[in-house]
């Protein structure tokens, strides 16, 4: 039976109850909560599913938006992020009912609104499940995981905004103080979805502060490339240009590009300039499965995640603290994260040398998230500690996170690591005194995150 011409009496009945019960509704006004009407929870399991954009009615005339994150199939309970200070909890655990719930700001003040069952007349009562602020925490910790497909409240996909770029572009982040000020986001020939920005770092060379870090995108090609000029060899900026310029040009042959690389090192007489970098291109078969190709010198670096944040794979740097680490008598990985030798590489593009290492990862599952990035950012985050920033986050807010991040440690890492040695050293512990496993090390950054759709 439809629910809405009960609408009237509910209501009517609600007041009348409410006006017998003042203390209830003076403290609804107080938490500043409305209450809910009717909720019409129609069955549309084929439109909702973890990790759906997605907007939804409460059905007391307030249109919300948000991204499915969790559903516990047990508790019946269900969130939606709207911000990343806004949680909605809906519970289904009873027929036609609605839980919602808001944090605002701060995870700890949970604000209680009321729900209202539409299959009896009666008036609205406070939560019989009460979610805590532990509860809440977890969701904003949690990778996003399906446990069951929970019911739809009048949900329907919310149609992209964001305005993508289609034409090659190289960001050279010349100006830039922040990943954020350089980010352009652009859409593939596959659909996939990438997010690149680039920008002189922090405390980076404070005598001549500037960016030898580049990021080009081929969107026709699916090409993305995430060039490190070599600061220590001199002219670092324009090998990365250089080796840009020729890929943009040439997507298609990564040989004819390092060539043309090369030759226009030579002829600019940029001496022994070098650049280190990491070309990935998404290539599809004739099944429509999606792969990963990776041109690398050096120790610009990929990580592959699944929709749950799950490493699927990580590229190895060809750097002298790899080699350590590849030696069954060298370190082991976690005394990388802090090893003195953490900038010297055994391989980059020089005007007359350079080898280039391939590799194929694949097929990319739906949901995928790769991201390729210069050591100003995986010299201060590990893979583990850059999916739990950027896990639940839109593309754009996924680079201003790292932004942050690696702005703070960038910025204060004489100070983390002081602090870290009064509390005994990193090698006896096993992170710096900011939280994170990595020494915190100054550097230009080039940063592109590839959204698999």
């Amino acid at each position: 039976m439809d629910i809405f011409p009960r609408l009237n009496v509910i209501t009517a009945v609600s007041r009348f109850l409410i006006s017998l019960n003042p203390t209830f509704a003076n403290q609804n006004t107080m938490n500043n909560v409305r209450t809910s009407k009717i909720i019409d929870l129609r069955p549309e399991p084929e439109k909702f599913k973890v990790g759906d954009k997605v907007r939804y009615d409460l059905g007391n005339g307030e249109i919300r938006e948000g991204e499915i994150r969790t559903y516990n199939e047990k508790s019946k309970i269900f969130s939606i992020i709207r911000t990343e200070d806004n949680i909605d909890f809906i519970d289904l655990a009873y027929e036609k009912m609605l839980l919602s719930h808001v944090v605002q700001s701060d995870p700890d003040k949970v604000v209680q609104m009321t729900r209202t069952q539409t299959s009896k007349v009666i008036p609205p009562v406070p939560f019989a499940k009460v979610i805590t602020p532990a509860m809440v925490k977890a969701v904003q910790a949690s990778p996003v995981v399906q446990v069951g497909v929970p019911t739809s409240a009048k949900v329907e996909p919310i149609k992209d905004k964001e305005q993508y770029l289609t034409t090659p572009e190289i960001i050279d982040g010349a100006g830039a103080n922040s990943l954020k000020e350089s980010l352009k986001i652009f859409k593939l020939a596959t659909g996939d979805i990438v997010v690149a920005a680039s920008d002189k770092g922090i405390n980076y060379k404070t005598y001549n502060p500037h960016n030898e870090d580049r990021v080009a995108v081929i969107p026709s090609y699916n090409g993305i490339v995430v060039a490190d000029g070599m600061g220590g060899h001199g002219h670092g900026e324009d090998a990365a240009l250089a080796l840009a310029n020729a890929i943009v040009k040439s997507p298609d042959n990564i040989d004819d590009a390092i060539k043309a690389a090369q030759k226009d090192m030579a002829d600019n007489k940029l001496g022994n300039a070098g650049t280190c970098y990491m070309y990935s291109q998404i290539a599809t078969n004739e099944k429509g499965d999606k792969y990963l190709n990776l041109f690398q010198a050096g120790d610009v670096h990929a990580v592959v995640y699944d929709k749950n944040g799950k490493i699927l794979f990580e590229s190895k740097d060809e750097s002298a603290v790899q080699e350590m680490v590849d030696d069954p008598e060298g370190i082991d990985p976690d005394q990388a994260l802090y090893n003195p030798a953490r900038n010297i590489v055994t391989n980059a593009l020089f005007q007359d040398s350079g080898k280039k290492k391939m590799e194929r990862f694949g097929p990319l599952p739906k949901g995928a998230v790769v991201v390729v990035g210069s050591d100003g950012i995986f010299d201060n985050l590990t893979a583990d500690e850059i999916w739990g920033e950027i896990k639940g986050k839109s593309p754009r807010d996924a680079v201003g996170r790292i932004s942050d991040v690696t702005d703070e440690r960038m910025g204060n890492a004489r100070q983390i690591i002081q602090d870290t040695d009064k509390l005994g050293g990193r090698w006896s512990r096993e992170k710096y005194s900011d939280g994170y496993k990595s020494e915190p090390k100054p550097d230009n950054r080039g940063l592109a995150i590839i959204y698999i759709q």
